[in-house]
């Protein structure tokens, strides 16, 4: 490896890191993630109702060109489909980190419900305690 002095025009210290995932291989894994975490809604209601609401209040203001919920419906999908073909190993990243998700999601449920219930005691303790104290201190 070669010391920072001996660096030329050519090189630099990007060479010697590992290759980052290129813009669309992200945003193709994030697609998927989506989609895939949302059981379907994201492709179908979901970012085409955004888009719809924007484009259409853009329009009315005086800016870009209207649309439908139906061609926004299918872009969604080309944009899918385009992303599964031009990046499929980061698609399937998507895919696997939304059913790992999915499957973490009882467990964190159950934590969660768990922590509440001794919050309840907790507080429950409390009020018993600061009654006490009110019967104690008179008032």
């Amino acid at each position: 490896m070669k010391t920072f002095k001996q660096f030329t025009l050519d090189e630099g210290w990007r060479d010697y890191l590992p290759s980052m995932p290129s813009k669309k291989d992200i945003y193709a894994t994030g697609l998927n993630f989506a989609d895939t975490l949302s059981g379907g809604t994201y492709k179908d209601y979901i970012r085409p109702g955004i888009d719809y609401a924007a484009k259409n209040a853009a329009y009315k203001l005086g800016y870009g060109k209207g649309t439908t919920f139906e061609k926004e419906k299918k872009q969604e999908y080309e944009k899918l489909a385009k992303a599964e073909k031009e990046s499929p190993k980061a698609s399937a990243i998507g895919d696997v980190a939304a059913y790992a998700t999915m499957f973490g999601m009882p467990y964190l449920r159950l934590s969660l419900a768990d922590k509440a219930m001794k919050a309840n005691e907790a507080g429950t303790k409390t009020a018993a305690v600061v009654k006490g104290l009110r019967t104690i201190l008179g008032r």
